[in-house]
């Protein structure tokens, strides 16, 4: 699963928890009040703020599998199953620690892409996009391989590595 609010609470626990400890050393062991909270806001903006922002997106339950049948992409209630012999094309580029895959059905296919995975601005109803956020560089790395080996399997006639 990529997302989610156990995926959500997993990645946000360390910061949380470093936080409320520097900010209670920064209450017990200051003898100002006022520089006790400075220094607790100062950490809470510096050192939970940031996570929790890179955090936020997910929340949105997601998740993509691929097995010898074809992909499967869950956003939050809307799925979308697409065997692989219905790709016209598949690509993912990286981009900091996100994956960006796009997909496109073949024409005449009978499967639609639901609006919430729609490639942003994407007036046909067979493009899709999917991103997959990565929380470190070595996660992001092991996704980069996986997926390669997977499309490189299964998608020989639909993948194009590194365009979009």
């Amino acid at each position: 699963m990529d997302g989610g609010p156990p995926v959500f609470r997993r990645k946000i626990r360390n910061p949380a928890i470093w936080t409320a400890v520097v900010i209670a050393l920064c209450v017990l062991l200051s003898p100002d009040p006022t520089v006790a909270a400075m220094t607790s806001a100062s950490a809470f903006v510096f050192g939970f703020l940031p996570s929790l922002v890179k955090s936020l997106p997910l929340l949105v339950r997601s998740s993509m599998s691929a097995d010898a049948h074809g992909l499967r992409f869950r956003l939050g209630a809307s799925t979308l199953d697409v065997p692989w012999g219905e790709l016209s094309s598949i690509s993912y580029v990286r981009q900091g620690r996100t994956l960006r895959l796009t997909v496109l059905l073949r024409p005449g296919t009978a499967i639609r892409v639901p609006a919430p995975l729609r490639r942003r601005g994407a007036q046909d109803s067979r493009e899709a996009e999917y991103l997959l956020i990565s929380w470190s560089q070595p996660e992001l790395t092991s996704r980069t391989t996986r997926l390669h080996a997977t499309l490189a399997a299964n998608a020989v006639h639909a993948y194009h590595p590194g365009a979009v």
